[in-house]
């Protein structure tokens, strides 16, 4: 016997209905882990060109999701950057120099979403998507190499970045940063030019380029409505 059209109607309503009951009940989770890894370059007394002298970064990030909006995370890096006097723009007080410098970083930030960033919760114009800026803290440890002292400095990096949820907990992005570091000596060299200049902008930077994908876990105990926001 074919079905009736009230038959057809309620059987799409019903199947609509446990689909957006299935979905509003859906958890969202608290925390991010994963792998990070890019390019760096160094601006300093030796170099101030922009993406010369490419060296390399690897790590792991951790992120707390405050809500969809506000996040705090944790990154540990491993990275090298190098550069060498021939290719910068200033004309270099003594003789042709170059480096090599491996070095770890330990930073903690706090990352704002542009967008409310879910693949849930479409009826409060939540994206998968959306641009974020960061600012944070860190703690650079350095060994002594050739021609180069150990380092324990203070970081701050700053960086804009863009991710994409490709799956409900899978997290895709990229991110720039710049990261002002508190000693001068990331180089092996202390103001060469003896040019007197503020604090900030006598010291060496590091900016980076870098991909990252994470994975959510730890279920949050409740949907709650300040974390739609």
């Amino acid at each position: 016997m074919p079905l009736s059209r009230d038959c057809v109607v309620y059987c799409i309503l019903s199947i609509t209905l446990l689909f957006n009951i299935n979905k509003s009940i859906a958890q969202e989770y608290l925390l991010e882990i994963g792998p990070t890894g890019g390019a760096n370059y160094y601006s300093g007394d030796v170099n101030q060109k922009l993406f010369q002298n490419i060296g390399y970064e690897f790590g792991i990030t951790l992120k707390y999701n405050i809500n969809l909006r506000n996040v705090v995370k944790l990154n540990v890096n491993r990275e090298q950057i190098r550069s060498k006097s021939e290719t910068g723009i200033n004309i270099f007080p003594y003789h042709p120099y170059s480096f090599e410098r491996s070095f770890i970083e330990i930073s903690s930030g706090y990352e704002y979403n542009f967008f409310s960033y879910s693949d849930l919760y479409e009826y409060n114009e939540s994206k998968r998507w959306t641009p974020y800026i960061y600012i944070g803290v860190g703690y650079l440890y350095s060994s002594n190499g050739k021609n180069l002292d150990q380092i324990n400095a203070l970081t701050l990096p700053l960086g804009i970045g863009f991710k994409y949820k490709i799956k409900n907990r899978v997290n895709l992005g990229i991110e720039y940063s710049m990261t002002w570091c508190s000693n001068d000596k990331l180089d092996g060299l202390k103001d060469p030019y003896q040019i007197q200049s503020s604090k900030f902008k006598n010291k060496d930077w590091i900016s980076s380029l870098r991909v990252f994908i994470t994975y959510d876990f730890c279920k949050k105990k409740c949907n709650c409505p300040r974390d739609y926001k």
